[in-house]
C-alpha cells in the first residue's frame, strides 16, 4: 500500500463515491415508492367517491368527469405496469369499478 498510495487513495475515493451514490439512489427509490403508494390510495378514494355519488340526482356530469380522469390514470398505469402482477390486478379492479 505504501508503494501505491495514489492508487489506493483513488480506489478508496471511488468506493466512497459509489457508496454515497447507492445510498442516495436507495433513498430516492424509497421516496418514489412511498409517493406511488399515496397515489394509489388517492385513486382508490376517487373510485369510492364515484360509488358514493352514483345514485345522486344530477351527479352525471361529476361522475363523467371522475370516470374520464380515472380512465386516463389507469391507462397511464397500464403503460408502465410491466410485469408487476399486483399493479396489474389493481388496474383491472379500477377498470371494473369504472363501469
Amino acid at each position: 500500500m505504501r508503494r501505491h498510495t495514489v492508487a489506493v487513495a483513488a480506489a478508496v475515493a471511488i468506493l466512497a463515491v459509489l457508496s454515497g451514490a447507492l445510498f442516495v439512489a436507495n433513498r430516492e427509490r424509497l421516496a418514489a415508492e412511498r409517493r406511488f403508494g399515496q397515489l394509489r390510495q388517492l385513486a382508490s378514494q376517487v373510485f369510492a367517491l364515484d360509488e358514493k355519488i352514483r345514485n345522486l340526482q344530477g351527479a352525471v356530469p361529476a361522475r363523467e368527469a371522475l370516470v374520464s380522469v380515472s380512465l386516463e390514470y389507469l391507462e397511464g398505469l397500464a403503460a408502465d405496469a410491466g410485469g408487476d402482477i399486483e399493479l396489474m390486478q389493481e388496474i383491472s379492479e379500477g377498470y371494473f369499478r369504472t363501469k
